[in-house]
């Protein structure tokens, strides 16, 4: 009898050893990825290895935060995939998330819409994307500068709340988007954390459509222009446009 109450005693605090690291593991993770958002079982870890595993793995469809990342001297990299990112309600902050010969969407799933990408450095633009295909089904980028569409890059905008830095004489302020690819805007909210430089800065070469959308006027006016073709397709959907003419030659 008494072996037996030594052995019940093992077991019952090898099991509570067990109760007690568990939550510790699940809260080390920082993403979760699988095929689809309701299939989610390829691995988890790291935000850093939930994109490396979307490169490396055509299987990996779906990427899903599972808390806040905070980079404060680093930047972040997605270099190849076809996944979609759901922000789940975090913040994914670093020096930058460079995205490269990707077609990503991003997405918020939460009940509260708060996800978002932002900065962790007072310059620089808080996502930059190249040779890309990028969708933005929800969620936020805020940041000086919040979202850089670089050439040969294709971006669609369907929702969601961008932020770029007010402007003051001492910060030069900020813009929300700036685009030197090809981008359409279907809705969103686009502005400052108080008074932008701009909400939209249009380079040569770029082409912009914008069909809906919410824009906040800036130091610069709503949209900064500077070459490129701009399309303003349907303005019964659009609040606050103007257009401020960079090239005085145009």
């Amino acid at each position: 009898a008494c072996k037996r109450r030594k052995g019940n005693r093992n077991f019952i605090f090898l099991l509570i050893v067990a109760i007690t690291l568990m939550p510790i593991k699940l809260w080390a993770q920082e993403a979760i990825w699988g095929t689809s958002e309701t299939d989610l079982s390829l691995g988890s870890g790291t935000i850093e290895q939930a994109f490396t595993a979307a490169k490396t793995n055509l299987d990996v469809k779906y990427v899903k935060l599972l808390t806040n990342k905070d980079l404060t001297s680093a930047h972040l990299y997605i270099e190849g995939g076809n996944f979609t990112l759901n922000l789940n309600g975090h913040y994914l902050s670093s020096w930058g998330l460079n995205v490269y010969d990707t077609n990503l969407t991003i997405v918020d799933t939460s009940e509260g819409q708060l996800g978002r990408i932002g900065l962790a450095t007072k310059s620089g633009y808080s996502m930059r994307a190249y040779s890309s295909t990028l969708t933005i089904l929800s969620g936020g980028i805020y940041g000086k500068n919040a979202l850089y569409i670089g050439r040969n890059c294709k971006a669609t905008i369907w929702n969601g709340v961008f932020y770029g830095a007010y402007y003051t004489s001492e910060n030069g302020g900020g813009n929300t988007i700036e685009n030197e690819g090809t981008l359409t805007i279907h809705g969103g909210t686009f502005s400052g954390l108080d008074n932008p430089t701009s909400s939209l800065v249009l380079k040569p070469n770029s082409k912009t459509d914008i069909k809906g959308g919410t824009f906040k006027e800036g130091k610069d006016g709503t949209i900064a222009y500077s070459g490129g073709t701009l399309d303003v397709s349907n303005y019964d959907a659009i609040t606050e446009i103007s257009i401020y003419n960079q090239n005085e030659s145009l």
